[in-house]
């Protein structure tokens, strides 16, 4: 177990995918992280009194002809990174612990993970510094060849105009930009990986979703349509 964030994995395994300088770093920091996460970025008496979220802001569909499930089995789960330095941002499942880790910049957060074959969902937890109401990994049945990602963040009410809530956020959407841009370039050119991203996107209809927000029936994508 990984203190304090706990899970099934080892402080040795989470140095393996992001590296033991992050992996101290972020422990060392975690307590101002949290009280930066909780009464700054995110501030949890707000979020008493007004409905924070969740409000639909990314979504990202991944598809890659001819290998089957790589991005979950190399990117989201594998125990090394695939990523140039800095990656900008990473992350590793915990399917056992039922913990999901990320890192934003070399400095690691975890959330809680709920998994199936279909679904990856994650929530955020005490250790959550940048906030997510949640994300959701949707995967067709098998064969997999593409699969959505989708981030819901708590900006309704006072969020929305928090200078801390927006430069905790963009803090971690550089990130990610930066890894989609340029990090893992090499990996997703040799893999045939391409992308479609919507900022901001209409709502999901509520028919089509489970109570976790997962899809109840993944619907294939037009590959012409991804570039």
């Amino acid at each position: 177990m990984a203190f304090p964030f706990g899970g099934s994995l080892t402080h040795a395994q989470l140095a393996t995918k992001f590296g033991w300088f992050s992996v101290i770093i972020s422990i060392v920091f975690l307590p101002f992280l949290m009280l930066w996460g909780k009464l700054l970025a995110f501030p949890v008496w707000i979020s008493w009194i007004f409905p924070s979220g969740p409000f639909y802001m990314i979504k990202n569909i991944l598809v890659f002809p001819g290998n089957e499930d790589v991005m979950r089995k190399e990117v989201y789960s594998a125990p090394t990174s695939v990523s140039r330095t800095p990656p900008g941002w990473n992350c590793l499942t915990d399917v056992e612990g039922k913990k999901f880790y990320e890192a934003f910049w070399g400095i690691i957060q975890c959330l809680d993970l709920d998994t199936t074959e279909e679904k990856f969902v994650v929530t955020p937890n005490v250790f959550t510094w940048l906030l997510v109401s949640r994300v959701n990994f949707d995967f067709p049945p098998s064969p997999v060849y593409e699969n959505t990602v989708r981030f819901y963040f708590p900006l309704k009410g006072p969020n929305m105009i928090n200078p801390f809530c927006w430069v905790t956020l963009m803090f971690g959407i550089t990130g990610i930009m930066w890894f989609g841009k340029w990090s893992y370039v090499p990996f997703k050119t040799a893999n045939g990986i391409t992308t479609l991203q919507t900022m901001f996107p209409p709502d999901e209809p509520a028919k089509k979703l489970n109570a976790d927000n997962s899809f109840k029936k993944y619907e294939l994508q037009d590959a012409k349509k991804i570039n």
